[in-house]
């Protein structure tokens, strides 16, 4: 489109030097018609009068003084062909400048369609744009409710990944417990005791109510038996009684 306007653009450019320069051109022979038109003017105040003239005057005015009649100078053939050569000059001109403004009418006119086919191309070009931009604002659109969409479907999968981890996870202590029960039931009730002792000790008092309530209850009872701290043992069976296994939590 820059391609196009610049030719065009330019030629507004030439056009006005042009235009400068016919007119200084024009005012420069105007000024020389001016002169000629003086020098012609001169030469007609050079003919003669007529007669009429002088006696009308003087039978307006009987008291006028007669003028003394001189007789006037009258144009020489050189001065007559000379005054007819200018007049011929003085239409070649004219003429020259009426085709010099018709010139200059057509190549106005063509630069006046041009620009208004540029114009018309121009609008053109901005209706595009303006579609363009409606169109680029309907795919911004589109494009927040997709990344919306996509942002709640990360939430929704990270969610599932956490559900599942939990559920995993359950599983796993749920393995792990059994293992360590099996374990804990194929002890002697002196190692069992020593074994929830310790337990109890370091804290873990959940996980040794946990393998005592994943035994027998006459292999549990025994242990119990064998513990030297009669209070632990009857905080374990007391809450070995409540107990519940962790499946049995989740699935309430």
């Amino acid at each position: 489109m820059v391609k196009k306007i610049l030719p065009i653009v330019f030629g507004l450019i030439v056009f006005g030097l042009g235009l400068g320069a016919s007119v200084a051109w024009q005012q420069m022979q105007q000024a020389k018609l001016d002169e000629e038109e003086q020098q012609t003017d001169e030469l007609v105040e050079r003919v003669p009068s007529q007669p009429g003239d002088v006696v009308e005057s003087v039978a307006s005015n009987p008291q006028q003084t007669l003028p003394i009649v001189v007789r006037s100078e009258s144009l020489s053939p050189e001065e007559l062909f000379r005054f007819g050569e200018k007049f011929k000059r003085q239409e070649a001109v004219l003429k020259q400048q009426a085709e010099q403004l018709e010139e200059q009418r057509t190549r106005m006119k063509l630069m006046s369609d041009d620009i208004r086919g540029a114009q018309r191309e121009l609008e053109g070009i901005h209706s595009q744009i303006q579609d363009s931009l409606r169109e680029a604002d309907q795919l911004l659109v589109k494009l927040q409710v997709s990344s919306q969409e996509l942002k709640t479907l990360k939430q929704e999968q990270e969610t599932r990944q956490q559900s599942d981890k939990s559920s995993q996870t359950s599983v796993d202590v749920a393995a792990n417990l059994e293992r360590m029960a099996s374990i804990f039931g194929s002890m002697s009730p002196e190692s069992a005791a020593v074994t929830l002792q310790k337990h109890a000790d370091n804290g873990n008092m959940e996980l040794a109510v946990q393998l005592l309530a994943n035994i027998e209850k006459r292999k549990a009872a025994k242990v119990l038996e064998q513990m030297e701290d009669k209070n632990l043992s009857a905080s374990l069976l007391e809450a070995t009684r409540d107990y519940k296994d962790p499946e049995s939590r989740n699935r309430r």
